[in-house]
C-alpha cells in the first residue's frame, strides 16, 4: 500500500538513473550552458530548505521544476512526469528540511546530485537520502530527474488483499488506509462497494467493524467480524491471522494471531494499529505497545493513524509532552478528518482544558456530523 507525497516522499527503494538528459529519453535535450558545483549545491539545499509553510513549500517546489521534471519510484513500471498541478499547499507541513549534499558531479550542461535530507517535525527527525540530476532551463535551475527514499522504505512484507478484482482491492487498499487514519465513516461506506466487487471478501467487513467500535456499538462490530470470519477461507494467512484476532473476545489469543500476523507482514501499518490496539488497550500496556510504534513509525512517520495511537499510548503513561506533540502531529498529516481533533479533545479534557476540548469536538463534528463519540464527550463537557 503505496504512501507517497509527489516527488517529496517517493521512492521506496534507492535506484540509480542515468546522470543526464539525453535525447533518447522522453525528456527534452539540454541545451543550456555548462553549471557550476557551487551554484548546484546551492540550488538543491536552498531549494529542500524552501519546502515548507504550506503556501510558500507549494511555490518553492514549483519553482524547481518544470514539466519535462521526471521521478522514479521502485513501485512503477516507468519514470513518471511530475504533476504541477496536482500538488497541494498541506504537502509542505514539515517544521524545517535540511539538506547535506554529499556530493556533486558535473557533466558540462546537467549536474548529479547526491545527498541526504532530515525532515523536522514537532521536535521528530526523519531522515531521507536523495538523489537528482540538475539541469538549467529559461534561466534558472531545475530538477530533470529526482529519487528519494528513506531506509525502512526498502521493507515492503504487507498483509495485502486477496480478490479475482482488481476493483475490489484497489477499493480495500484506500479502505484499510481510511482505518488507519481514523476516516472510519468513510471506511464504513466502503465496505459494501468492496461486497458489491467481490462478495466473499473477508476483510472488506474491517470498514464496518471498526466504524462500529468506535460508535460503541459492540453488537454491530461483532456481527461484522463474525461475517469476515465466516468468509475466510480464500484470504491469505496474515489476513486471516488479523481477522481471528479482531473477532476473539480473549485478549491473549488475539495478541497471540497478531504477533504470528507480523511475523509474515511485519510492514503492514493496519497490522501495527491492531496490534497497538490488542497490545496497549486490551492488555494494557502502553509501554510495550509505545516501544512496538516507535518501530512502525521508523517506518511509516508520515502515517496520522500511528502517531494518534502513540498519543494515546503515552498519555497513558502521563507523558503529556510527548503525546501532546503525536497528536498534534495527526492533526497536521490529517487536518480534515474528524478523529484527528477528537483524539486532541480527549487529550486536552484529560489535561484540565475543558474549554478547549469542547472546541475540538465541536470541529470533529463539523467534519462528520456522524461522530458519534464525540457527540456524547461534547455533552458530557456541555
Amino acid at each position: 500500500m503505496p504512501f507517497d507525497r509527489p516527488l517529496l516522499l517517493g521512492a521506496s527503494a534507492l535506484l540509480t538513473l542515468s546522470a543526464c538528459s539525453n535525447p533518447g529519453t522522453a525528456t527534452s535535450p539540454v541545451t543550456a550552458p555548462a553549471l557550476d558545483e557551487a551554484s548546484v549545491r546551492a540550488f538543491a539545499e536552498e531549494w529542500h530548505a524552501g519546502l515548507v509553510g504550506y503556501e510558500e513549500g507549494l511555490e518553492t517546489w514549483k519553482s524547481g521544476l518544470t514539466d519535462e521534471s521526471s521521478y522514479f519510484n521502485a513501485g512503477f513500471g516507468a519514470p513518471q512526469r511530475v504533476a504541477l498541478d496536482a500538488a497541494r499547499a498541506e504537502m509542505f507541513w514539515e517544521d524545517s528540511v535540511t539538506c547535506n549534499v554529499k556530493d556533486v558531479k558535473v557533466y558540462t550542461d546537467c549536474a548529479s546530485v547526491y545527498g541526504s535530507v532530515i525532515y523536522e517535525d514537532l521536535g521528530m527527525r526523519w531522515r531521507k537520502v536523495f538523489h537528482g540530476t540538475v539541469v538549467e532551463r529559461d534561466g534558472r535551475l531545475v530538477w530533470d530527474r529526482w529519487m528519494e527514499c528513506a531506509d525502512p522504505l526498502l521493507a515492503n512484507r504487507y498483509a495485502g488483499w486477496t480478490s479475482e478484482s482488481a476493483e475490489a482491492g484497489a477499493e480495500y487498499v484506500s479502505m484499510a488506509w481510511n482505518i488507519i487514519n481514523g476516516e472510519f465513516s468513510t471506511a464504513r461506506a466502503q465496505t459494501p462497494k468492496i461486497l458489491a466487487l467481490d462478495p466473499g471478501m473477508a476483510t472488506a467487513h474491517l470498514g464496518t467493524a471498526w466504524a462500529a467500535w468506535v460508535d460503541g456499538d459492540d453488537e454491530a462490530a461483532q456481527a461484522a467480524m463474525d461475517a469476515a470470519v465466516a468468509a475466510l477461507d480464500d484470504e491469505g494467512e496474515a489476513q486471516q491471522l488479523m481477522v481471528r484476532a479482531l473477532a476473539t473476545e480473549d485478549a491473549d489469543e488475539a495478541l497471540g494471531l497478531l504477533e504470528k500476523a507480523l511475523v509474515i507482514a511485519p510492514d503492514d501499518p493496519l497490522l501495527a494499529v491492531n496490534y497497538t490496539v490488542a497490545l496497549g488497550l486490551r492488555k494494557e500496556d502502553p509501554a510495550g505497545a509505545a516501544r512496538f510504534l516507535r518501530r512502525a513509525l521508523r517506518r511509516w512517520p508520515n502515517v496520522g493513524g500511528l502517531h494518534n495511537m502513540m498519543g494515546y499510548m503515552l498519555m497513558a503513561q502521563d507523558d503529556l509532552e510527548g503525546a501532546e506533540r503525536h497528536f498534534k502531529m495527526y492533526m497536521r498529516l490529517q487536518p480534515n478528518t474528524a478523529n484527528a481533533y477528537d483524539s486532541m479533545g480527549d487529550f486536552l479534557r484529560a489535561t484540565g482544558k475543558p474549554e478547549e476540548a469542547k472546541a475540538m469536538y465541536q470541529k470533529t463534528l463539523e467534519l462528520d456530523p456522524d461522530f458519534k463519540a464525540a457527540r456524547t464527550k461534547l455533552d458530557a463537557l456541555s
